[in-house]
């Protein structure tokens, strides 16, 4: 995929500093695709649970079969108010930066797409995707659903933990990876992506002026190649 590509290159401001609830932000907004048909596996399950419990004649199996019932079941609600706190931190951002969130995240349209749609350059889009994820994160935490918040209801939600885990090693792919979109004056996206060292990227993020310099030598040099 076309944005797999551009991410594998570049790691730009979220993926880098990336703080606690923009990680929380793209757990929900990565799972949101995924709740309806999970609430409806888990609501099929309860009512196999609920049928094999009624047919059981041993009071120990039954009493399982009801533990797994009552878990399914709190963890259904717990589902759907995921869905329903997406929903509403969704519902209360600018109409252009909950389209590019749906667009990416629930649509699965790639960043070649979502320029093509809006209108605008690729590195806009970026642009535009940074600024809306960094948007719902903020609007999350100040609805009451803070990172804090979220971890505690859901920590040891299976599917949370996988979606979490998912998120994190991609973030740590492109960290490890040492390239970094730098450049305010960049034509492109291509133009912006410089290879450089996970300490370089440190230093620059903290805006380091000599590494900064070192980094515009390589963007000229790469572009003279």
């Amino acid at each position: 995929m076309l944005y797999n590509e551009y991410m594998n290159k570049c790691s730009h401001k979220e993926g880098i500093m990336q703080k606690e609830d923009v990680i929380i932000s793209r757990v929900l907004l990565e799972g949101y695709k995924h709740l309806d048909r999970l609430y409806e596996a888990m609501g099929q399950s309860i009512e196999c649970l609920v049928a094999s419990g009624y047919n059981s004649g041993y009071r120990g199996t039954t009493g399982l079969v009801y533990e797994k019932i009552i878990n399914y079941t709190y963890r259904r609600a717990g589902i759907y108010n995921l869905k329903a706190i997406v929903n509403q931190t969704l519902e209360q951002l600018t109409s252009r930066s909950r389209e590019v969130l749906t667009l990416h995240f629930i649509e699965q349209k790639e960043f070649a797409e979502i320029k093509d749609i809006l209108g605008v350059s690729l590195r806009t889009a970026f642009r535009y995707y940074d600024k809306a994820l960094q948007t719902f994160a903020i609007t999350l935490n100040n609805t009451g659903f803070t990172e804090a918040r979220i971890e505690s209801e859901y920590a040891e939600e299976p599917f949370y933990i996988r979606m979490k885990k998912k998120v994190l090693d991609t973030q740590k792919v492109n960290v490890e990876r040492g390239v970094r979109c730098y450049g305010e004056a960049a034509n492109s996206v291509e133009e912006n992506c410089v290879e450089v060292s996970a300490k370089t990227i440190k230093l620059i993020v903290k805006g380091d002026n000599n590494q900064r310099q070192n980094v515009n030598s390589n963007i000229q040099r790469q572009r003279a190649i």
